[in-house]
């Protein structure tokens, strides 16, 4: 608690959430599961590309105030993306158009959420980035289709970088 008031963008709430099966017909994004909790959201949210071990990932931002009254609101930036059928997004709308399509030979996604107190994005974002650069190759291990850029792209660091495809 208290690294995190001193350094608030040290700190990270993680959630990876892993969903087979049936349709869910309300998709478990923070902008409507945080809303329900009381949140605020701030501005409509950003769908940006980082790079992450030289690998392009779609990531979605949020930023939420949590009302305190008479204290000021706290302040929360959420990013997260999706693995759906072996593919990443930070699209929503990509997901359930993958899980719909009867052609797809899989459904399954999981989602990566990520939470931070900073108000300072960019502080934020360089933990968030450092994290995923170590915990993602060994995500990818445990789900489907775990041959995938991040493993491999892992595994090139500090060796003559071949490509990926």
């Amino acid at each position: 608690q208290r690294l995190a008031e001193q350094a608030p963008a040290a700190c990270i709430e993680i959630g990876i959430y892993y969903y087979t099966g049936k349709l869910d017909e309300v998709y478990h994004v923070p902008e409507v599961c945080y809303v329900m909790h009381g949140y605020q959201p701030v501005g409509e949210g950003d769908l940006s590309n980082w790079t992450l071990l030289d690998q392009p990932l779609q990531m979605k931002t949020v930023q939420f105030d949590f009302p305190r009254d008479p204290l000021p609101p706290e302040h929360r930036t959420v990013r997260y993306f999706f693995k759906v059928n072996g593919e990443f997004t930070g699209d929503a709308g990509v997901v359930r158009h993958k899980l719909l399509n009867p052609l797809e030979p899989r459904a399954y996604f999981a989602k990566f959420e990520m939470m931070s107190a900073d108000s300072s994005s960019s502080d934020s974002r360089q933990v968030m980035s450092d994290f995923l650069a170590s915990a993602l190759p060994e995500l990818e291990k445990i789900l489907p289709a775990s041959q995938t850029r991040f493993v491999a792209a892992r595994r090139t660091i500090g060796q003559v970088t071949k490509s990926i495809e």
